[in-house]
């Protein structure tokens, strides 16, 4: 019984995690890497707030911290991130082989 109770932490509450849940994203804490990609890729309004709230957070974080439920947020935040930057852009020319 000891070993089972040493073994568990309590998190420290946190605004970004009660902020993503309350934006319909469930528990957040119970939730896999995958799936909090997920809910960022389909979110991509409160990717940007997450990853905006938590940048000064994560400067000062000890390593632990990216293993916390808010480090987690904020990395698929950061992750979904690259794969939603908006329109593409460029300069309107298109590559034709051979000419």
């Amino acid at each position: 019984m000891t070993a089972v109770l040493t073994s568990w932490t309590m998190e420290p509450d946190s605004a970004v995690v009660r902020r993503v849940e309350a934006a319909g994203a469930g528990d957040v804490r119970a939730a896999s890497n995958d799936a909090l990609l997920d809910c960022f890729r389909k979110r991509q309004d409160s990717g940007q707030g997450v990853r905006k709230s938590c940048e000064p957070i994560c400067r000062d974080a000890p390593a632990t911290w990216a293993d916390t439920t808010e480090g987690r947020v904020y990395r698929a935040a950061q992750v979904a991130a690259a794969f939603n930057d908006g329109e593409p852009r460029g300069d309107g020319k298109t590559f034709v082989p051979g000419r």
